[in-house]
């Protein structure tokens, strides 16, 4: 028997009681409770006796297994029970919706829009339906039609942060500033947000904002499930730091082994060819210690164990920063050898590692973009669970 079988069979006997709406409402919402938390396992164990023990309310509860299984990360089956809450509920909005998104999620962008434009036709002041839409033109490169929507669900809902999500996502080609206004907008409305928090970062990442991605993670650090949400924010922030430090140490290195051939190409003894590693490094160091500050400051035990999972996820990473150390121990200790060897091994060793640095920050970017596209869409997914219908 499979863990959902359990669920089902553990509240089988006793946990509804005698048909009625009573038992009906509670333990669909203590279901959708359970997706609130992150135990989709457990909701779909609850969902699957409701559909058992009620077939007359198949539309509602398939919904709320559809959620459960976005929830859950498996789209198949999620868009499996959208489809049949849709079949048992034609004229519903939230069932199109949740639909349309699941179809959005999966490149079917055509159905997509099928089924947000039915949700919008059968309830005009969807705002999540707009928002989705909004998101799925701007996709398309259809700004001009994703705009008046972006300006009806603000119009509706102010307060709602997907309202100026969607104006944001419209606004971030045409004009940056107020793309990021309004992301700020919706993560002031509500700091939790994953959606919000999730857009905030990517933006400032794409716009090279150090700060505001810092912000972003340490909101997204708080919020639950870390591990869909919040690790690949940690990680734009890492990326960013592994950035900026290997622009600080290799100028520094750099530096220092041009001094050091200059000074060997003049006769210079190795003691004195030593002498420009020392201020090199504790340069870096200090520049190195501010630049980490704010995520010492933010993260959650100074960022020391988001930093040790990075690095054992992106081993190239790793590699490239121990060869940093090893070339910062090659100009400090090579000049007292041969100056002839120190020089040439020290330059090698050095483009040795610009090289590794370079290739490694490209493939982890590459690898992390994909998983920010997946915690977009994870997202997104838990903001519209966070919508769903009363039982019915």
């Amino acid at each position: 028997m499979n863990q959902h079988e359990e669920g089902a069979t553990a509240v089988s006997t006793n946990a509804y009681g005698d048909p009625g709406d009573q038992a009906y409402e509670r333990t669909y919402g203590r279901a959708c409770a359970l997706i609130e938390a992150n135990r989709p396992d457990q909701a779909i164990g609850l969902f699957s006796g409701l559909l058992a023990h009620y077939p007359d309310q198949a539309g509602p509860v398939r919904l709320g297994l559809a959620r459960a299984h976005a929830c859950a990360a498996r789209p198949s089956e999620a868009l499996a029970e959208a489809r049949a809450a849709v079949a048992a509920m034609p004229q519903n909005a939230d069932a199109q919706f949740l639909l349309g998104s699941l179809l959005n999620q999966a490149e079917d962008q055509a159905g997509a829009e099928r089924s947000l434009r039915a949700a919008l036709a059968l309830d005009p002041e969807h705002v999540l339906s707009s928002c989705a839409l909004v998101d799925l033109l701007v996709k398309q490169d259809r700004c001009a039609q994703a705009f008046p929507l972006a300006q009806l669900a603000i119009r509706l809902a102010p307060q709602e942060p997907d309202s100026h999500i969607a104006m944001g996502r419209v606004y971030e080609e045409i004009d940056p500033r107020i793309a990021r206004r309004a992301y700020k907008k919706a993560v002031q409305l509500d700091p939790e947000s994953p959606t919000a928090s999730m857009e905030l970062a990517t933006f400032d990442f794409n716009h090279g904002s150090k700060s505001g991605i810092v912000r972003a993670v340490a909101r997204a650090v708080a919020w639950r499930p870390q591990n869909q949400v919040a690790r690949p924010l940690v990680d734009l922030t890492l990326i960013v730091l592994t950035l900026s430090l290997g622009k600080i140490h290799g100028s520094c290195l750099a530096l220092t082994i041009l001094v050091q051939l200059v000074l060997w190409w003049f006769g210079a003894p190795a003691r004195l060819c030593l002498a420009p590693a020392v201020p090199a490094l504790i340069s870096a160091l200090l520049l190195s210690w501010v630049i980490c500050r704010p995520v010492r400051t933010n993260l959650p035990d100074g960022g020391r164990p988001a930093m040790r999972s990075f690095l054992r996820r992106h081993r190239r990473l790793a590699s490239a920063a121990a060869l940093v150390a090893l070339t910062w121990l090659a100009a400090l200790i090579l000049p007292l050898m041969v100056p002839t060897t120190a020089a040439v091994m020290t330059a090698v060793l050095a483009g040795v590692v610009a090289c590794t640095v370079l290739v490694a920050i490209a493939r982890t970017i590459e690898a992390t973009a994909d998983d920010i596209e997946r915690a977009e869409q994870a997202a997104r997914g838990m903001q519209s669970e966070q919508e769903a219908p009363r039982p019915m």
